[in-house]
């Protein structure tokens, strides 16, 4: 089913709209809102396929919303329903990239085409976009999250949250598509490739194992220690003491831990060798 949301401060307006495409096949309304703020919270929440919107509204007007939307990267299509035939406003929303403006009262007839011809439109670029390469087409969010994770492992505070409203997701949404694809939760993920970050520092730097701690977001080394121990089998001091770059040159010094990396070694010091180039710029 093609799922629209429904933004018009007028109750009437709403239920009237809800109700004629509610009884169109292949068509469900999958919310309503009264302005555009509440109307944000619910793009997020519901993800829809196409949004039907007034102008004129209290709070967040449809202008202001449409542009919030496209700020986050959001390309759903959005239909204009509205009351004023002023120029200026069909040249504002059509910049915004607007499938259509109709004016109030609206032709049912007319309306019931646009929608099924901007469903056709929709349907057809996802079939399109599945057929060619992922990198020319939208950003796959799952991708996004481990190019995050690279980027932001040494902040505490990242989180799946913060991602999906990044990505415009609902963070169940994405916490389910990111199992799905990786096998593992999104906490998960983080918490080992920050443990087989610092087991690489530990074994190619000589950096103080509260300094590594600090560079893979724990504050406290303590903490650090025992979900270092925990994810490896090993305390850190005696990971470093196997596997440290003097004590490995035979493969068969490596502890069995240290042969089932999740993450590529390479990449992860490549990673390391990133980090202190940025150290030594400042």
């Amino acid at each position: 089913m093609f799922s629209i949301l429904i933004i018009d401060d007028e109750k009437n307006v709403r239920e009237g709209l809800a109700h004629f495409i509610g009884n169109l096949d292949g068509f469900t309304v999958c919310g309503t809102a009264s302005d555009g703020a509440e109307a944000l919270n619910m793009c997020v929440r519901l993800q829809p396929d196409l949004i039907l919107t007034d102008i004129n509204m209290p709070k967040v007007d449809g202008l202001a919303f449409i542009s919030r939307l496209r700020e986050r990267s959001a390309n759903t299509p959005i239909i204009v329903i509205s009351g004023y035939d002023y120029f200026s406003y069909v040249q504002q929303a059509l910049r915004m990239g607007v499938k259509d403006y109709l004016l109030k009262p609206v032709n049912r007839g007319e309306l019931e085409r646009l929608l099924r011809r901007v469903r056709d439109e929709t349907e057809a670029g996802k079939a399109e976009q599945a057929s060619v390469d992922p990198a020319a087409g939208k950003a796959d969010p799952v991708e996004v999250c481990k190019e995050t994770i690279q980027r932001r492992y040494s902040d505490p505070s990242l989180d799946i949250e913060q991602l999906a409203q990044e990505l415009f997701l609902s963070p169940s949404h994405l916490r389910a598509l990111f199992k799905q694809r990786t096998g593992m939760s999104f906490v998960r993920y983080l918490s080992a490739y920050r443990m087989e970050l610092a087991a690489e520092m530990l074994t190619s730097t000589c950096m103080q194992i509260q300094d590594i701690a600090a560079a893979v977001s724990y504050e406290d080394a303590h903490y650090f220690a025992n979900c270092f121990r925990k994810y490896t089998g090993v305390s850190a001091s005696a990971w470093r003491e196997k596997n440290s770059t003097e004590t490995r040159k035979d493969s068969s010094n490596l502890t069995p831990e240290s042969s089932v990396f999740l993450f590529d070694r390479k990449d992860l010091r490549h990673t390391i060798e990133l980090q202190s180039a940025g150290k030594a710029q400042k």
